[in-house]
């Protein structure tokens, strides 16, 4: 009988132990989730602050980009018309020569 009170006692203890590591444990992943959480937050707030400023950035390269159309379109006008007027000039010399 004092054998199996033994017995008890030491399982008794053995599943205390494996409660208190179990618990410990436990609270080893709380503290690991709350953290991975707050991280996650964290890099949200930055993502959040960084957001407009790359919408900034977005549109200031689509107007440059719209600028550098413009300005590409208007050079191509200037040298078509540039061209033109070269070809009607050739066209008048042509004339020129031809009635003479």
């Amino acid at each position: 009988e004092a054998e199996a009170a033994l017995e008890v006692r030491a399982r008794g203890a053995a599943l205390d132990a494996l409660r208190k590591a179990v618990h410990e444990e436990l609270k080893g992943l709380e503290r690991g989730v709350e953290a991975s959480l707050a991280s996650e937050h964290d890099l949200w707030r930055e993502y959040e602050a960084l957001l407009p400023r790359l919408e900034r950035q977005v549109a200031l390269l689509k107007e440059d980009m719209k600028g550098e159309q413009e300005s590409r379109a208007a050079l191509q006008s200037q040298m078509h018309a540039g061209l033109d007027a070269i070809s009607a000039e050739v066209q008048e010399a042509q004339a020129e020569l031809g009635k003479g």
